[in-house]
């Protein structure tokens, strides 16, 4: 039998090692990439903020603000117009004497307004209000983002945390059943107990199949607020649980109404309207203007421009435009500024009380989800030591599985209501943070 030379056994081995050198950092780096993503609430609230198109879309009218701005304070300055015009006669009567074949016109005018009894002032001021009006608003969004970011970050923590709880509860009836299957080996155990544990497990399979959709759909919600691919890995890993301090109803009305931006905005808006009114009350004012043209103009037989027939001609003046008779325009246009305006001042009492409200109701569940939550810690307590006690009356055979899967059933429950009033209570505090614009409560 022919062996095969040492040289060619090496050279496969080496072969092979390169192979396997090649393809493992590419199998590790393929790990690496699918590694979960930690998120802190901050982190989420700073993705949310980049990626929000709402958000951007109120920056946007921000600099459309400040261009209507520009434009509306241009009519303070020199508005100085260039013109130019040629015209060629190709064709006309004999007895059109004097007609020549060229026409030249080029020209500067300047039109510079001096008084318009506060009409122009009123205006500009109402557009610098408007550039207000457009930042508070931004500024809203911004806490809308921030409060739906909040949200969006405590329904995956609850979604998580069910889905834990509703996959401990199948757990504890598989052991409950194993407990029946060791009881069965003393023949103590009926057909019926044994149908009735798989029946208990197979419940609650559904439950968990449940959960985790539902954790699925909160984890994609999240990452397109974010503006994370919908492919990648997250891990949240802020909690919430801890000892929930009373809030000072006064003072956190006091922030409201100092810092809320939405109020700010419809305030504002009531002081531009107010500039409004006077502006459409200057209109029936006159309005002086002066202006200055030249021009270099002439006809001749040749379109030259510097033709001996071209002469400069310039003029100076003032200029008064008063309305006499509008048809009913001008006083109509008074009393709809007018109407705009009340209407304004309602929005912002009604404004006032439906955020005072809201805050008072925010803070008055606070309080009451703190009262649910200490009731919930102790009957998860009980309900605990009750599933243990009666786990152990199963296994001596002094309760009925009927009681232990009650028992286990009352432990989920109870565990679940904790953890919706964990939820509520991070929405509430989030909402209070939203309204007040405080950073120090959750």
């Amino acid at each position: 039998m022919n062996r095969m030379p040492s040289n060619i056994w090496a050279g496969g081995f080496f072969l092979l090692f390169g192979l396997l050198s090649a393809c493992f950092p590419v199998r590790a780096g393929q790990a690496a990439a699918k590694e979960a993503v930690k998120i802190d609430l901050s982190t989420a609230i700073e993705k949310a903020l980049e990626s929000s198109e709402d958000l951007l879309i109120s920056r946007n009218s921000v600099e459309k603000s400040r261009a209507d701005y520009k434009k509306e304070k241009s009519a303070l300055y020199p508005q100085i117009t260039g013109t130019g015009k040629v015209t060629h006669n190709f064709e006309y009567p004999g007895a059109a004497q004097g007609t020549q074949d060229y026409f030249s016109d080029v020209g500067v005018s300047l039109d510079q307004l001096l008084w318009s009894f506060g009409k122009v002032r009123a205006a500009i001021n109402a557009q610098d209000k408007y550039m207000d009006v457009a930042r508070f608003n931004e500024e809203a969004m911004r806490q809308a983002v921030i409060y739906n970011a909040k949200v969006s970050y405590f329904s995956v923590k609850l979604a998580d945390h069910s889905y834990d709880i509703l996959l401990k509860s199948l757990h504890n009836a598989e052991d409950n059943k194993r407990i029946l299957e060791d009881r069965s080996a003393s023949g103590r155990v009926s057909r019926r107990d044994f149908l009735k544990a798989s029946a208990d497990v197979a419940a609650r399979q559904p439950l968990v199949n449940d959960a985790e959709k539902t954790r699925h759909t909160a984890y994609q919600e999240f990452k397109v607020m974010i503006g994370m691919e919908s492919s990648a890995d997250v891990l949240l890993s802020d909690e919430f649980e801890r000892e929930y301090q009373a809030i000072d109803g006064a003072a956190m009305l006091e922030a409201m109404n100092v810092n809320e931006p939405a109020l700010k905005a419809l305030s504002k808006e009531v002081e531009l309207r107010e500039d409004l009114v006077h502006a459409k009350k200057a209109s029936f004012l006159p309005e002086v203007s002066s202006f200055a043209t030249w021009n270099h103009k002439g006809d001749d037989q040749d379109p030259d421009p510097y033709g001996p027939n071209m002469d400069d001609y310039g003029s100076v003046g003032v200029k008064v435009s008063v309305p006499i008779w509008t048809g009913g325009f001008l006083k109509g246009d008074l009393q709809a500024a007018r109407i705009q305006k009340r209407d304004s001042e309602l929005g912002l009492r009604k404004a006032q009380e439906q955020f005072g409200l809201a805050l008072d109701q925010a803070i008055a569940s606070y309080h009451d989800l703190i009262k649910t939550l200490g009731a919930n810690n102790e009957a998860v307590r009980l309900a605990e030591e009750s599933f243990h006690l009666t786990q152990d009356f199963f296994k001596t055979g002094s309760a009925t599985l009927t009681d232990l899967n009650d028992a286990e059933l009352q432990l989920t429950q109870q565990r679940l209501n904790r953890e919706r009033t964990i939820y509520n209570i991070c929405v509430m505090l989030a909402r209070i943070e939203q309204l007040t614009l405080r950073k120090d409560l959750l």
